[in-house]
């Protein structure tokens, strides 16, 4: 009999090992991926037949570094950048989940560009409005327009962009969030081992 290739080190591992549920087991509603597995070819938003695999790098850090914040920026960034776990996995998607991420993505651009757009015209209206009540308000409108719709863009963009968010990340396993229920329903319960 071969060996199980998505098994994972058990001397070395305090999450549940692959066995035979492949590395994949489900948690409430999250997806739990052990770093050594493959997601099965069912797409994991839509739990189709997959087309395509989207391969991404999931990043996770504790929710305490967000505490860095209260010092300053900088030290958040960095806090964040050192402490980070990274997964690297690629995740089947059905042609009809692909083309609703794409235009997702190419809406938030769009939004995104045109809000620089009326960003940069209400800005020259303020410059050039001579101290005219009517330009001025219109410049101050377009202003607020433009950065709304810039945000508005970027928010949809990265919502289509992310296709699983990592709820938490170990060393050897992570739990996503995102997935369709009936996706992660395909997987056994996770046993109640240690996961850290």
């Amino acid at each position: 009999m071969s060996e199980n290739p998505y098994r994972a080190p058990m001397g070395q591992v305090r999450t549940p090992a692959a066995g035979s549920s492949g590395g994949i087991w489900s948690d409430g509603n999250l997806l739990v991926v052990h770093k050594q597995a493959t997601l099965p070819p069912f797409c994991v938003k839509t739990n189709e037949p997959a087309s395509t695999d989207i391969q991404r790098t999931f990043y996770w850090h504790s929710a305490l570094v967000y505490l860095l914040i209260l010092l300053n920026i900088l030290a958040y960034i960095i806090g964040a950048l050192l402490t980070r776990k990274s997964h690297k996995l690629a995740v089947p998607l059905s042609n009809e989940a692909a083309t609703k991420r794409r235009n997702g993505i190419l809406i938030g651009w769009i939004l995104s560009l045109l809000g620089i757009g009326i960003v940069v015209f209400g800005f020259y209206m303020l410059v050039n409005s001579r101290n005219q009540d009517a330009t001025v308000a219109i410049g101050a409108a377009s202003v607020f327009a433009g950065f709304v719709t810039l945000i508005v863009g970027a928010i949809l963009g990265s919502r289509a962009s992310n296709i699983l968010v990592a709820k938490k990340i170990t060393d050897h396993a992570s739990w996503f969030k995102g997935a369709d229920p009936d996706y992660v329903q395909r997987f056994p319960v996770i046993p109640p081992h240690p996961t850290h």
